[in-house]
């Protein structure tokens, strides 16, 4: 995922769609991977660009319906200002794969299930422009950097684990996205050498993903960076 070129991808994009599903089957039910996308996605929302949730729903694995769940998939991307939020999960087909799909919101019988149905009505109502979120770090990332040198690459991976707990925002190389001089940049890119910026040496120091060293750097990089706080309406 590191090495596929998103932000160059997203400057050329005429739109960004996104899916956007919750799952049982992780302890926290994917939050942290939404959240990290989410925000690492900002960048279209900087550059202009339209963004479309095109599908949305929980599942473990039958689709089921959840409030809390809902509430959460519907203010993940508030900040997007996304022109849809489309929930997926419709009608019981005729060979469904589980014996019940509560989060379906018409069973097989053609009857309407109400709790599925006031639960979605009420992920609509939630459903705001909050203004963005004032990024915490903007990063750009050298392409041949990163297929290239280990550390960039692995640098790069651990944005995402970043992003789920502070705002990191992508940069394109070519973006005429507003640049605030209060928040710091940091260019992943291949030196020969130790960098003379700390930050970007931390960075550029990132652990392997799934080790402890890796939640013990995620949390020195964030203790570096300004403190978060949303930069539009309330």
């Amino acid at each position: 995922m590191a090495a596929f070129d998103l932000p160059s991808w997203i400057a050329n994009a005429d739109a960004v769609g996104l899916s956007l599903y919750s799952n049982g089957g992780y302890p926290d039910r994917g939050h942290a991977a939404i959240v990290a996308t989410v925000r690492l996605l900002a960048l279209a929302r900087d550059l202009g660009k339209e963004i479309f949730v095109l599908e949305a729903g929980y599942e473990n694995p039958a689709v089921l319906v959840d409030a809390n769940e809902f509430a959460f998939l519907a203010d993940a991307p508030a900040a997007l200002a996304p022109r849809t939020w489309i929930y997926e999960f419709l009608k019981d087909k005729f060979d469904e794969s589980y014996a019940s799909n509560p989060g379906k919101l018409v069973g097989a019988d053609g009857r309407l299930r109400k709790d599925a149905a006031a639960a979605v009505r009420q992920a609509f109502a939630r459903l705001r422009d909050p203004g963005p979120e004032r990024p915490q770090l903007r990063v750009a990332v050298d392409l041949p950097s990163l297929r290239t040198d280990r550390g960039v690459a692995l640098a790069a991976n651990a944005l995402y684990a970043l992003a789920s707990v502070a705002a990191i925002r992508w940069t394109a190389p070519a973006s005429t996205a507003a640049v605030d001089p209060d928040v710091p940049f940091v260019r992943l890119a291949h030196v020969a050498g130790e960098p003379a910026d700390p930050l970007t040496a931390l960075l550029l120091a990132a652990p392997e993903p799934g080790s402890e060293e890796r939640e013990e750097w995620v949390r020195a990089v964030v203790a570096r960076l300004p403190a978060g706080r949303s930069g539009g309406r309330k």
